[in-house]
């Protein structure tokens, strides 16, 4: 999508291998075409760097303009390239699907710890105590899921430690804490 002549935009299009190419577009037309484009629920993503594609990045979704843009295309877009080149873009579009999917994940985890600890709170089985340690693993657990990368399994397993800790360990714990304290109270009640 241009508002260059014809011909110089197949040519650029021939050396990048695109296939739709819309050329001798007005500002307007690039509106358009990108408000058609959201309106089918497609995500935008709008690179320009002239007065004239101004507009169309605000319309995006998100905006890119390289450094060397005109003042008001880098004013209107989310993100200004350093360089003139565009290859930092295919690495930013990795990162926000890689970042989306972390998001999910993060989701699902505090979804799924609510779906345990809410009812167990409930039910009056959790002391303060236990709840506060029990939320501090939450975000512990979700924040090394949003930091784990090329260690996949290892920060899996990291995770479900917290899981397993309060389901598993400090119960029994607690437990046997819990009635040796009775019995103490119990004896001292005793003897008074």
């Amino acid at each position: 999508m241009t508002g260059d002549a014809k011909t110089a935009a197949l040519k650029i299009a021939d050396q990048l291998g695109i296939a739709d190419v819309r050329s001798d577009l007005k500002p307007e037309d690039k509106v358009e075409h990108l408000t058609n484009l959201k309106n089918e629920g497609r995500r935008v993503l709008m690179i320009g760097d002239g007065l004239n594609d101004a507009a169309a990045l605000n319309t995006a979704h998100v905006s890119i303009a390289p450094a060397s843009a005109l003042d008001c295309a880098r004013a209107a877009s989310d993100i200004v390239l350093l360089g003139d080149d565009l290859r930092p873009v295919i690495s930013a579009m990795k990162t926000s699907r890689a970042a989306r999917r972390r998001i999910i994940e993060n989701f699902s985890i505090a979804i799924g710890y609510n779906l345990i600890a809410v009812p167990i709170a409930l039910v009056g089985a959790a002391t303060p105590l236990i709840a506060a340690l029990a939320m501090s693993l939450s975000s512990i657990s979700v924040s090394l899921n949003a930091i784990r990368g090329v260690r996949r399994l290892f920060f899996s397993c990291l995770c479900q430690l917290p899981y397993f800790f309060v389901l598993r360990v400090w119960p029994r714990f607690y437990g046997r804490y819990a009635r040796a304290n009775l019995k103490t109270r119990k004896g001292k009640a005793g003897a008074s």
